[in-house]
């Protein structure tokens, strides 16, 4: 679901969201029979990807679409610090999904601002 409200979000039609998938698609390992074929994937991503279009009980989520990535996985395009911030160590996200808008690097700890998006080091570690 959460791919295909990303999808939505960004404008991209099924054909560009499934081109984007055929890794998922392909090499997904299933352990039940809901999606344990390609077909069954691809068809529940187009699925997904009409239902959420214009539904506004769904939205796009930061927090929700890092839950997607291996533990461990930088993804600093995610969270809108500058290249000089270093590897993120926390991201501030609560348990509950919501962002409190700190983050700690290896160069300082972050908050996010209303002026221009982008964090300054509010402290050094």
């Amino acid at each position: 679901m959460q791919i295909a409200i990303t999808s939505n979000v960004l404008g991209k039609p099924e054909a560009a969201m499934l081109a984007a998938c055929e890794g998922l698609i392909a090499s997904h390992v299933s352990d039940g029979s809901r999606y344990n074929t390609p077909a069954k994937r691809a068809f529940e991503l187009v699925r997904m990807h009409q239902y959420t279009l214009g539904n506004p009980c769904y939205s796009f989520s930061v927090g929700a679409l890092k839950s997607l990535l291996p533990p461990g996985t930088a993804a600093p395009d995610l969270s809108s610090l500058p290249a000089a911030a270093g590897e993120v160590l926390g991201d501030g996200e609560n348990d509950d999904g919501s962002q409190s808008g700190v983050t700690m690097a290896e160069n300082g700890i972050y908050v996010k601002t209303e002026k221009n998006g982008t964090p300054p080091p509010i402290a050094k570690v």
